[in-house]
């Protein structure tokens, strides 16, 4: 090629906005060799030759401590050009409506603002539940538009594919989320030291009630404690040592055949705010891989949780005592890719009698003992 070393009124623009981004705009036709390099252990993570007027991003979107160089092919230009998130505004946006997965990204939000040193916008289908407890978090509403900002992320489990061909995005994530904490998921996203932290929930001024709180219903029957007369076994023991026992969950009696134990008491349709107030006067709460679970431990009373669909690690780890059965088939959900739209999923056992036997083989004497 023909060296050439021409003046021109170059103008490189640089930013991360769902991935890195660099454009080179000027008077001119040149070809440029660019490297986006990932700081942290100066591997090129992607590169590619870009023309005058044309822009490039590489495909990872999590936060990476980037650096960016462009070297001419036919000219002399050269520039280095780290991507500096420390003091500028950066949108995070929630891609989970979940309210589990709400609570535990939140508090990966705060640390990345406080770690990094940035000011931050933040979106989330759960804004009212943080605006008082986060003052120094801008919140918006999902689907706004935000300017003046230098980096954004999005948090959440992402996929790729339709049907059989769907698979785990690795764009947005440095690692399988399957095989990580929920509260990992966000903290590796964001490029932080992960610590189990829960959220900052309102807090009431109330009296501790004898009253125990639990949640039967969920999204899937993987996630439910199929044993049929665990509940109400739990229940029957409860009242008979003379608690209230407040059924949290808001779908009906019978509901995917689930019914509801008798001599519970349902909380009233309301606001998540009352369901907070009604948590904070309670002793104990039961429940299993549902939001009310991650609920009950963002308010910080002790927690039992019965799941046998998901590994221990999935769920918090602290003021929690978590009940699940390894003799038998168990943490499916960190291993196979759930499909959403199979109400009985159970990727093993599946029309079998061991069917759910994850959940099953969990006793209601088991849950008395840990009471």
């Amino acid at each position: 090629l023909t060296r050439k070393n021409i003046n021109t009124n170059r103008q490189v623009s640089i930013h991360n906005i769902d991935g890195p981004f660099v454009e080179i705009k000027e008077d001119g036709d040149y070809l440029y060799e660019v490297k986006f390099i990932n700081l942290k252990n100066n591997k090129v993570e992607y590169q590619t030759n870009l023309k005058s007027n044309h822009w490039s991003r590489c495909a990872i979107k999590y936060y990476v401590d980037w650096k960016i160089t462009i070297k001419g092919v036919d000219n002399d230009f050269y520039g280095e050009y780290p991507i500096v998130v420390k003091g500028g505004r950066v949108f995070i946006c929630f891609e989970s409506k979940s309210l589990g997965d709400t609570l535990a990204f939140m508090p990966y939000v705060e640390k990345f603002k406080i770690d990094k040193e940035v000011r931050v916008i933040c979106s989330t289908f759960h804004n009212y539940l943080f605006k008082d407890q986060y003052p120094d978090i801008e919140f918006v509403e999902p689907g706004s538009i935000v300017s003046n900002i230098n980096a954004l992320y999005r948090l959440g489990v992402f996929y790729k594919g339709n049907g059989q061909n769907r698979e785990i995005d690795l764009t947005y994530h440095p690692y399988d989320p399957k095989s990580l904490p929920l509260l990992k998921i966000p903290s590796d996203i964001l490029g932080l030291k992960y610590v189990e932290k829960k959220p900052k929930l309102k807090k009431f001024k109330v009296k501790k009630q004898k009253r125990v709180c639990i949640a039967i219903h969920s999204t899937a029957q993987a996630k439910y404690w199929n044993n049929p007369t665990g509940w109400q076994q739990v229940v029957t023991h409860l009242k008979k040592k003379g608690y209230e026992v407040r059924l949290l969950s808001r779908e009906e009696d019978g509901y995917m055949g689930n019914k509801n134990p008798q001599g519970v008491k349902q909380q009233k349709s309301g606001t998540i705010e009352k369901v907070i107030e009604v948590l904070e006067e309670s002793e104990l709460f039961i429940g299993i891989g549902s939001g009310l679970s991650w609920l009950a431990w963002s308010v910080g009373i002790p927690c039992i949780i019965i799941s046998g669909f998901s590994e221990e690690y999935s769920e918090p780890m602290s003021g929690v005592s978590r009940l699940i059965n390894k003799d038998v088939c168990h943490g499916c959900w960190n291993v196979y890719d759930f499909n959403p739209g199979d109400w009985n999923w159970c990727p093993v056992h599946k029309g079998t009698k061991q069917q759910f036997e994850c959940s099953k083989s969990i006793k209601g004497d088991d849950v008395i003992k840990e009471i």
